[in-house]
């Protein structure tokens, strides 16, 4: 997977090299700062067969991270964001102290019309009226947006129909799967030697799967990928 793949090690590319495999040449990935220029650089000699790279990175994403259980936590935390609920409660709290506000502000222009000590009184009532002006501003700026149109249920069958196209790219053509992994990863593959063995390996690398969710309709850029659901594969 070059362009995306990093040495777990050192931290460097990793390459493809050509090695005798029977009557051909078969590639291989293997970290480029050892393979160029020795052990006093990397001491990570892994060498793997690019089939097997291909096939447990792209299995592994298909099987462990796409998992329908992962994507439904993302879609919850989608429209956890896009809740309206939070505004509800925010014009109840608004409309509660307008309220108190006007009843303060009636209690003190009584005060004054009755002969009160004048001074405080009108610092007191022109407080209560700015924030009267306030108040309703900002119960204005809520009233104005428009209401939550999201069809939920639309959504999931489009979000699932993407998932299982997904699914299908991994398994069937290493290319494509390539390609998806590219748009997925919002980081490198590292892979480490296990062991010391030249073909055994463990990869780590974090996907974004936001982009499972742009461009459905209905659903913000912005809240397409909530914080915290990046899985780490």
């Amino acid at each position: 997977m070059p362009g995306f793949s990093r040495c777990g090690v050192c931290g460097g590319a990793l390459c493809v090299m050509t090695r005798k495999h029977g009557k051909n040449r078969q590639p291989f990935y293997g970290c480029a700062s050892n393979h160029k220029r020795g052990d006093s650089v990397c001491s990570n000699r892994m060498i793997v067969p690019m089939n097997h790279v291909d096939a447990a990175v792209l299995g592994h994403l298909a099987d462990k991270v796409l998992r329908p259980e992962i994507v439904e936590a993302v879609l919850d935390g989608v429209f956890e964001a896009l809740d309206v609920k939070p505004l509800v409660g925010d014009l109840a709290r608004l409309r509660r102290e307008l309220a108190s506000v006007e009843e303060e502000a009636t209690r003190l222009s009584t005060a004054i019309a009755t002969g009160g000590d004048m001074a405080p009184l009108l610092v007191a009532l022109r407080a209560r009226q700015q924030r009267r002006e306030e108040v309703v501003r900002d119960l204005a700026a809520i009233e104005q947006q428009p209401p939550s149109k999201l069809d939920r249920a639309r959504i999931e069958r489009e979000v699932r129909r993407r998932l299982r196209d997904w699914r299908g790219l991994l398994t069937r053509q290493v290319e494509d799967g390539r390609e998806l992994l590219r748009q997925v990863l919002s980081g490198p593959v590292r892979f480490w030697p296990v062991d010391g063995e030249r073909r055994t390996f463990r990869f780590e690398g974090t996907a974004d799967l936001g982009v499972l969710f742009s461009g459905v309709a209905g659903l913000a850029t912005c809240v397409a990928s909530p914080t915290g659901f990046e899985p780490v594969f």
